[in-house]
C-alpha cells in the first residue's frame, strides 16, 4: 500500500505518516517545508518539497502509483499564523490544485487514489455565530468543502471519505493552545490567564486522531462517507485545565477566570455523532493531559 500525505510537516500529518511507516506502508510526504527529518529514517519514506498553491505541484506526482491521497495541508490553524492571503492560498487554491491533477489523471484514464480530506466543526456555525466569518482559517476550509463537495458530484472512480476533526490536542501543538499555555505555566507555578472556561467542546486526543485516519485509509469499504473524529462528549474549557492543576497537584487559585477574554464562539458545543464503525476513541481524558503535561519541558 502507498499514501501520499500534503501537509506531511503539520501536527496531524506528521503523526499520521509516521504510523503509517511503522506499519510498513509507503508513505510520500508533499510540503513546502521538511520540519520532521525523523521520517526519512524509514526506508519507505519518500518527500516531495512543493507547496500545493503551485498549480505544478503535483506534476511530480504519478498517482497511478498510489492508494490513497490525505489532504492535510492547510493554513491557519492556529491564530499567529492566520492571515487571508495564505488561507486563501492554500486551503481554496491548495485544494483546487489537488482536485484538478485527479480529474486530469482520471480523465486519462489512469487509477487514481481514494481521497481523504479533513474539516473542522466550526464551518457549519459559520453562519450562527458571526464572529466566525472573520476567520480566514475557517471560512476558506469551508470554501475548501464547496469544492470536494463538487468534486464528490463530478464523474470519478475513486472513493471519497470526509474527516470532521473536533477539539485535537496533544504534545508539539502550539504552545499558545489553550491546553498547551496551561500546563506549561502551572508546572512553573505561575498564573494562567483564561476566559470563562465555559466554553464546551468534544475534545481528541491527536493519537486517537491520527489513528482515526489511518483506520479510515485501511478500511476496505469503499463507498464515500463522511464521518465525526471526536469522543462524542462534552467537556468545558474549564474541566480540562481543572484537571491539568489536579494531574500536577498545582493549586487552582492560579487559574484565573474573565469573561471578557471568551471568544465569540464560546457558544458551540457540538460533539462528534457520526463515529465510524472502523474506529473507536482510546485514549480518555486524564490520559491525554497526562501525555501532554509529561511533553513539556
Amino acid at each position: 500500500m502507498a499514501v501520499l500525505i500534503t501537509g506531511v510537516s503539520g501536527f496531524i500529518g506528521q503523526r499520521l505518516a509516521e504510523s503509517l511507516l511503522s506499519d510498513g506502508i509507503d508513505v510520500t510526504g508533499l510540503d513546502f517545508q521538511n520540519f520532521n527529518r525523523e521520517l526519512f529514517q524509514y526506508e519507505n519514506y519518500s518527500f516531495i518539497k512543493e507547496s500545493v498553491t503551485n498549480e505544478s505541484a503535483f506534476e511530480k506526482v504519478t498517482w497511478a502509483e498510489y492508494d490513497y491521497v490525505c489532504h492535510l495541508a492547510a493554513s491557519g490553524v492556529k491564530a499567529a499564523n492566520r492571515n487571508w492571503y495564505s488561507c486563501v492560498n492554500v486551503n481554496v487554491t491548495g485544494t483546487a490544485n489537488l482536485l484538478r491533477s485527479l480529474l486530469s489523471a482520471e480523465s486519462k484514464a489512469t487509477k487514481v487514489p481514494d481521497f481523504l480530506f479533513t474539516r473542522t466543526f466550526y464551518e457549519e456555525h459559520i453562519n450562527q455565530f458571526t464572529d466566525l466569518r472573520q476567520n480566514p482559517y475557517i471560512v476558506t476550509k469551508a470554501a475548501a468543502f464547496s469544492l470536494v463537495k463538487n468534486y464528490i458530484a463530478a464523474k470519478r472512480s475513486n472513493t471519497v471519505k470526509i474527516a470532521k476533526l473536533f477539539q485535537v490536542y496533544g504534545p508539539s501543538d502550539n504552545p499558545n493552545n489553550v491546553l498547551n499555555y496551561t500546563a506549561a505555566k502551572l508546572k512553573q507555578k505561575e498564573n494562567v490567564y483564561l476566559g470563562s472556561g465555559s466554553g464546551k467542546r468534544d475534545w481528541i486526543y491527536v493519537d486517537d486522531a491520527v489513528l482515526a485516519l489511518k483506520s479510515c485509509c485501511l478500511d476496505d469499504d469503499k463507498q464515500d462517507i463522511e464521518f465525526d473524529v471526536g469522543s462524542g462528549r462534552l467537556y468545558t474549557v474549564r474541566d480540562m485545565v481543572e484537571t491539568i492543576a489536579d494531574l500536577l497537584d498545582a493549586e487552582k487559585n492560579l487559574l484565573n477566570y474573565d469573561p471578557a477574554l471568551d471568544r465569540g464562539d464560546v457558544g458551540i458545543a457540538e460533539r462528534a455523532r457520526k463515529i465510524p464503525d472502523f474506529w473507536t476513541n482510546q485514549i480518555g481524558i486524564k490520559e491525554g493531559l497526562n501525555k501532554l503535561i509529561s511533553s513539556i519541558l
